[in-house]
């Protein structure tokens, strides 16, 4: 057993592609360091019975009794996720649950007006320093405007990160509100132990072994290229996590390199033994594909169509372009399967 090093933060967002196919004005970009689990089976390991353990004894429904006397009610349940309003376009699907991989926990409530987002995680200061030494601002305190509040606070080896928005707040609030979050970053240290990860098969996986270019192109009759991390975003915590701490994949499939001006046609992310987050998919139609043990088509939040798979412990979602992207997404979540259950 070990304790995972994961931390997360909120706000900043890295390979944030817009809802029409193009991204947004990326930033330069590190090379992600190298994933640090080890290399796993190709063969899917069983589906987990749950959640995966969080590390330490602080839930969501501690995080909720804070939040209310800081923020008062909101329209709307607590869930155990990242949140999507104002979220980046990486978001929708597995990164959603990326937290509770980190053996953390991610809780979320409100609308676009009202709302609020606490993630802790342990292993503070290796995910913070791994995100420093690529660029990311991990500036460590709680700061307050009229509009909300931040916060990012390190307490032993925990991180808390939490974003506010809601009006009534001054700058004169952060002082308060760094005191009553870090209550909570201060209980989920003194509780933290140790934890059994559940092995994954799409652990570092790389893009290509996944679904490679060529098949894509074959399909939609064009050039097709794997677009390298390095143009897409300025690094951030919640990319520490995803791809160093989690080694989830995320492939972007264009006609080229330039994200400006190339067309974006595909989207692979995942959450490493998720599948028993692929159960809480909203709104879902179930469909066969061969060798999946599940799979469900919708549409995301930022109305792109979308193709689920449960293979094994892990949650694969692809997602495309409605009018522009892949039209058929059955058949690459086929080759997708078939080339984490080989051999």
């Amino acid at each position: 057993m070990r304790l995972r090093s994961v931390s997360v933060v909120i706000a900043a967002a890295v390979v944030a592609l817009s809802v029409a196919g193009c991204a947004p004005e990326p930033e330069p970009t590190p090379t992600p360091t190298a994933v640090t689990d080890p290399t796993p089976s190709a063969t899917p390991t069983a589906d987990p019975a749950g959640a995966p353990e969080a590390a330490f004894d602080v839930t969501c429904a501690d995080v909720a009794a804070v939040m209310s006397a800081l923020v008062g009610e909101t329209d709307g349940p607590v869930e155990e996720r990242l949140s999507l309003v104002s979220s980046p376009s990486w978001y929708p699907g597995p990164a959603q649950y990326m937290m509770q991989r980190a053996n953390g926990i991610a809780c979320s409530s409100g609308g676009q007006d009202r709302n609020w987002t606490v993630t802790i995680v342990p292993g503070a200061q290796v995910l913070l320093d791994g995100a420093i030494a690529q660029g990311a601002d991990a500036t460590v305190g709680a700061r307050c405007t009229d509009y909300g509040c931040f916060a990012d606070l390190q307490f032993g080896d925990v991180l808390l990160s939490a974003s506010i928005a809601a009006s009534g707040f001054t700058e004169a609030d952060g002082p308060r509100v760094e005191t009553e979050l870090t209550s909570l970053a201060s209980s989920a240290a003194d509780s933290l132990h140790d934890v059994t990860d559940v092995p994954s098969a799409i652990t570092g996986i790389d893009c290509a072994t996944l679904l490679s270019p060529e098949a894509l192109g074959e399909q939609l009759a064009t050039n097709i290229e794997l677009v390298e991390l390095s143009v897409l975003g300025g690094w951030s915590i919640p990319a520490e996590v995803y791809f160093v701490a989690n080694g989830s994949p995320y492939c972007l499939y264009a006609a080229g390199q330039d994200i400006y001006r190339d067309q974006n046609y595909l989207t692979v992310t995942a959450l490493p033994a998720g599948a028993w987050a692929f159960d809480r998919i909203d709104e879902a139609t179930p469909i066969e594909v061969d060798g999946a043990a599940a799979a469900r088509t919708s549409v995301d939040s930022y109305d792109r169509p979308v193709l689920d798979l449960k293979v094994g412990a892990d949650w694969i979602r692809l997602t495309t372009f409605d009018g522009e992207g892949a039209p058929d997404l059955g058949p690459l979540a086929a080759q997708i399967v078939e080339s984490l259950t080989a051999g």
